[in-house]
């Protein structure tokens, strides 16, 4: 996915984004507002929330309980990793700086499969890398008690095939095209660890 690719969401989820955009965008023509759209991978690292990987993966692994992967951990899958700059907790070191300039977010390039990256979590942890793959039909179960697994169901396009992500056009304007992937994995598992410790 460039800046270029086309935004045409094929699930409920990605309808309300796709007015949004459509809506700002129909501003900016206007006159009446000037702004950006950035776009990432998915968001993982200290405090990145939700994100996928912090729950299937860091959080389980916290616990000493089994990680997860969705669907195809075979395949690369790029995340956007959200980590800490002088006391902020920001999308990108350098993301203030898009200023007005459409673009997507910076997110290393080649990025690892499910599997490797687990692999490198664990290593973290210095636990074995045996994980579960999380199949279509139990994802669906799941989804009849758990809202946001099932708003996931439709998403899992995303994860059954290569999920590349390009942010040249970020790298070749600040010349920083994201955090590799071994630093921000390995300091979301040291803030997983020293979340776990303080709770112990």
């Amino acid at each position: 996915m460039t800046e270029e690719t086309l935004f045409n969401p094929c699930s409920l989820k990605g309808e309300n984004p796709r007015k949004a955009r459509t809506l700002l965008i129909g501003e900016w023509k206007s006159g009446a507002l000037s702004g950006l759209i950035a776009r990432s991978a998915d968001f993982y690292g200290p405090r990145a929330g939700n994100g996928v990987p912090n729950l299937l993966v860091f959080e389980p692994l916290s616990k000493r309980r089994k990680p997860s992967w969705l669907v195809n951990d075979s395949v690369p899958h790029s995340l956007t990793s959200r980590r800490m700059r002088r006391g902020a907790w920001s999308s990108c070191p350098d993301g203030l700086r898009l200023g007005t300039r459409p673009g997507n977010l910076p997110t290393t390039p080649n990025p690892p499969t499910g599997k490797e990256l687990i692999a490198m979590a664990a290593r973290e942890f210095g636990v074995a890398p045996d994980h579960r793959l999380l199949g279509r039909f139990m994802i669906r179960i799941a989804g009849w008690f758990n809202p946001l697994v099932a708003e996931s169901y439709e998403m899992l396009y995303q994860s059954d095939s290569p999920y590349l992500f390009d942010s040249g056009k970020f790298a070749r304007e600040f010349g920083f095209g994201g955090t590799p992937t071994r630093t921000a994995w390995r300091a979301t598992a040291a803030a997983f660890q020293l979340g776990a410790a303080a709770k112990a």
